[in-house]
């Protein structure tokens, strides 16, 4: 069912009352307005004669009314409330022109005494709820006294009813005297002179006076001149605006006939061939020579291009370094003991660590920086027993392990940067066990260097003259940064120590997918081979560097080679699965690396084959360089 549209409310135009139904505007008006009553529509003035108010609206109220299509005569409209119109002949209106109020031609309104009780406060639209009804002050053609009903104009037009006041009169401006005999004229001149809003701009034009408004520049027709002039300023400004010049030179009229570069902007050619041959020089592969006469500016044009485009790449350049200086921790920017406090306020947020732990781990951190001794949270013992006891069998043919290790991962003040220092614990975990190897390297009993203590052992050795080219490449300094280290620091501080290393260097893949079989080949045949004591070997690749600590051999139809890898990445929790029964199988898979996981474009490995002896063998170790290449070629 569809919804009952909501009834339209009204206002009385007379009073101002608001919110009445079309039945309740209609008994408002009978009873209000019509019914022997009469007020003024201007103010809250009633219960007054018909005389009293002709005379206070002209007297009080005359300015609000505003010249529209009037004429002056003797007769004058009245209406009674229903549209009914009636003249009325007024001797108070004859006694004025006799007097000659009308010598300014102010209108006079007048009503004679009547029986009908007819009131001058009504029009049809009002009475009827037009639409106009609320549209607050009315106008003159909207005003109960109806004072210039168009009606009213015909009949006295009509030869029937002429006025003898109607050739003669003249009709002066309310607002600047203008006298003008025509009404309409003088309309026309309030509403552009005085921007009379409450009236029409142009007056009625009937069919018979229908004028057509020619554009005098396109010869464009128009029906009115408001379009006309809206024609004008809109699609002819630029030939009525003053802002340009009339008067064009010889000399631009004909750079503008002929035009000017597109490339370079340059105007001032004789003719079209001319433009044509200059904008052909911008695009010939041929290179001409430039005297400074004749096209410097095509020199100084190239060679500012040059300039821009060098500065745009040195730009690129700089930035690429500064973020590949980030990544390797060349920027200066933090190190070990500032990280560290950093990352572990972020575990205690997010509820990794409790705020008891990190004052105790922030106190040990202060220790182990102070006397250059790892805390040694990070570090896992007692793996290879496990690690054999897992591998062998099944597939296995055979497995082969280094002497002995302990895994050291990442922590909070090395996470992202320090896996080139946990290498060098595990490697030094496995050399304390050795006796030659211990004497060189540790003072005392299971004194495992810090990441700090290690940066400064490696300057140390820069200093001693080891490796002087990668000490220029690091910037000299390792001590309180974040700088990436690889293979040659790790030979450079073992051999500081008089400890003979050396250098292997897998130089491309030797598979045809990518893969190294003779890197897994070689290391194989290091640990299968039988030695009183075998240390694990460091590898070293892009980004990243681990400890490789035995092979598996397959048997069976796969005949393949398994490395066996420490990580410093995975944490000590993931290491120490491997100790127990029930989590080391699926916990090998972390050590377990194939063939097809090591695709690196380049290998590098450090092994521990024994001891500098001589003082000759010493000074040559300085001179870093790969005593074995894989492949050879």
């Amino acid at each position: 069912m569809a919804a009952k549209m909501p009834e339209a409310l009204y206002s009385c135009e007379v009073c101002g009352l608001d919110g009445l139904t079309d039945d309740d505007l209609r008994s408002h008006m009978l009873f209000a307005h019509i019914e022997g009553t009469t007020s003024c529509p201007f103010c809250d003035l009633g219960d007054i004669s018909p005389e009293e108010m002709v005379h206070h609206v002209n007297s009080a109220h005359l300015d609000y009314l505003s010249p529209q299509d009037e004429t002056f005569d003797d007769t004058l409209i009245v209406t009674n409330g229903f549209g009914d119109h009636i003249l009325i002949a007024s001797p108070l209106r004859k006694a004025l022109v006799n007097n000659k109020v009308l010598d300014n031609h102010v209108p006079v309104i007048t009503v004679e005494n009547d029986n009908d009780n007819y009131n001058a406060n009504l029009s049809p639209s009002h009475s009827k709820g037009g639409e106009n009804s609320n549209q607050g002050s009315p106008d003159r053609a909207q005003l109960s006294l109806n004072l210039n009903q168009l009606d009213r104009r015909d009949r006295l037009m009509s030869p029937c009813v002429r006025s003898p006041l109607l050739d003669a009169r003249v009709t002066l401006c309310p607002i600047c005297g203008m006298k003008e005999p025509s009404p309409a004229k003088l309309e026309e001149h309030v509403n552009r002179a005085h921007f009379d809003l409450m009236s029409p701009s142009f007056p009625a034009v009937t069919p018979q006076e229908e004028v057509i408004f020619t554009c005098p520049v396109c010869m464009k027709q128009f029906e009115c001149s408001p379009d006309l002039e809206l024609h004008v300023n809109i699609e002819h400004k630029d030939i009525l605006s003053p802002a340009k010049s009339d008067v064009v030179t010889p000399v631009e009229s004909e750079d503008s006939d002929i035009g000017v570069c597109p490339v370079c902007s340059r105007a001032g050619f004789g003719s079209h061939n001319d433009l044509a041959a200059h904008i052909d020089t911008h695009f010939s592969r041929k290179s001409s020579i430039v005297t400074p006469d004749d096209g410097g500016w095509e020199r100084r044009l190239v060679t500012d291009l040059e300039k821009q485009e060098k500065e745009v790449q040195r730009m690129r350049e700089q930035q690429e370094f500064s973020l590949l200086r980030a990544q390797y921790g060349m920027d200066n920017e933090g190190n070990f003991s500032q990280q560290s406090l950093s990352n572990m306020q972020r575990a205690v947020y997010a509820g990794e660590m409790t705020v008891a732990d990190y004052y105790e781990r922030q106190i040990e951190l202060k220790v182990a920086e102070k006397n250059g001794v790892d805390d040694g949270h990070s570090c896992t013992k007692g793996l290879l027993g496990p690690i054999r006891a897992v591998s062998e069998g099944g597939i296995v043919k055979g497995t082969y392990l280094c002497t002995t290790v302990d895994h050291y991962g990442s922590t909070y003040g090395d996470r992202g940067w320090g896996c080139g220092y946990r290498n060098i614990q595990m490697l030094l975990s496995s050399l304390q066990h050795h006796t030659g190897y211990y004497a060189r390297l540790f003072s005392g009993p299971n004194l495992m260097p810090s990441i700090s203590q290690i940066q400064k052992l490696i300057e140390q050795a820069w200093r001693n003259g080891f490796d002087l080219q990668g000490c220029e490449q690091l910037g000299g300094k390792l001590s309180n940064t974040r700088k990436w280290i690889g293979a040659t620091e790790v030979v450079t501080l073992l051999s500081s120590f008089r400890i003979r290393c050396q250098l292997i260097d897998c130089h491309r893949p030797t598979g045809a997918d990518g893969t190294h079989p003779e890197l897994f080949r070689w290391c194989l045949e290091y640990f299968s081979k039988p030695a009183e004591f075998k240390p694990p070997i460091y590898l070293q690749h892009q980004g990243h560097s681990r400890t490789v600590i035995g092979v598996e051999q397959l048997g069976g139809n796969e005949g393949g080679i398994r490395l066996l890898v420490l990580d410093p990445s995975h944490a000590p929790t993931q290491v120490a699965q491997l100790l127990h029964t029930h989590t080391a199988p699926a916990a090998m898979r972390l050590l377990r690396k194939p063939l097809s996981s090591m695709r690196a474009k380049q290998y590098q490995m450090v092994v521990v084959v024994g001891l500098i002896e001589t003082e000759q063998e010493y000074q040559q170790s300085k001179i870093l360089q790969a005593s074995t290449r894989i492949p050879k070629d």
